[in-house]
């Protein structure tokens, strides 16, 4: 009867070691994120933001728009996709938005050349440099126009 008792007690104190490891590994793969490719500081709210891009995409039928929100709360982030041909290439960027000191931040994370398979998240890598180049130019630059919107320049990273 003991033998069954410290079985079962070794057993219950590995399940909770092992509870316990997948915890922390959770916690600490918080800071495993990596940093945006592109940060861009817009004084309205997200809000404001949102139905720019909705506005700007009804308006251009060759760029696909989604957004999806992270949370049941209005302040909760928000992903959006914006897929787009540029030089006859499909490209693919996942932006995201979050209230931020009273205003909104606009962050790349990734952006994917998907004809050539290459893209990602790393703001050095050269591949990456050339598409987020080129998502300014026949994107960013057409839709701040469009939309009658100035980013504020940004100073630091967080």
């Amino acid at each position: 009867m003991q033998k069954i008792v410290k079985i079962f007690l070794v057993l219950g104190g590995l399940i909770f070691i092992g509870l316990m490891l997948r915890g922390c590994y959770k916690v600490l793969c918080i800071s495993c994120t990596p940093d945006p490719v592109k940060t861009y500081d817009y004084p309205g709210s997200m809000d404001q933001l949102e139905n720019n891009f909705k506005n700007f995409a009804a308006d251009n039928h060759s760029i696909y728009y989604n957004l999806s929100r992270r949370g049941a709360d209005p302040k909760d982030a928000r992903d959006i996709t914006i897929k787009l041909e540029i030089n006859n290439n499909d490209i693919e960027c996942h932006l995201v938005i979050y209230d931020f000191n009273e205003s909104t931040e606009l962050d790349i994370d990734e952006i994917f050349d998907n004809t050539h398979k290459k893209g990602g998240n790393n703001a050095s890598d050269q591949n990456v440099k050339m598409l987020l180049i080129e998502f300014e130019n026949s994107f960013m630059t057409p839709f701040k126009k469009d939309q009658k919107i100035e980013f504020k320049r940004r100073f630091f990273n967080f």
